[in-house]
């Protein structure tokens, strides 16, 4: 990569209109994976939860001034089957791409996601356990 990165090497590039079903499917698999729930679902009408994740995706980008970089916002609100918001936190993150080419903005997209997931799972898992303990009889 030269030290002058084009300005423009990203401005015709579009995201997926999937990306936030990608993004959902991959956050209930992380979810999953935890083993800090009994069960994770997607929002399906009818079904009582005990807390349901919402998540509003501020910005998905790869940027490439004054350095090609990946950039990711995402807000989570951890919501009560009451309509409590238990918690909220935005998650930032952000990796610098080798090179500015469709490749390297994949895999800094890919770890940008990875990062905000790794902390997004015990943040939620904190929130879960202490939802578990504040509705527990006193002894």
């Amino acid at each position: 990569m030269g030290s002058f990165p084009d300005p423009h090497a990203f401005d015709k590039g579009v995201l997926a209109d999937t990306m936030p079903a990608l993004v959902q499917a991959k956050v209930v698999e992380s979810l999953e994976n935890s083993n800090c729930f009994r069960s994770v679902t997607r929002n399906i009408d009818g079904l009582q939860t005990d807390l349901q994740l919402v998540l509003d995706i501020r910005n998905l980008s790869v940027s490439a001034n004054p350095q090609p970089t990946a950039n990711l916002d995402v807000s989570a609100k951890v919501i009560s089957n009451d309509g409590k918001n238990l918690g909220s936190k935005v998650f930032r993150e952000s990796s610098v791409l080798k090179d500015a080419n469709a490749s390297e903005a994949a895999a800094a997209l890919n770890d940008v996601f990875g990062k905000m997931i790794r902390q997004l799972s015990p943040w939620m898992a904190s929130i879960s356990a202490n939802q578990a303990k504040a509705q527990m009889p006193p002894p």
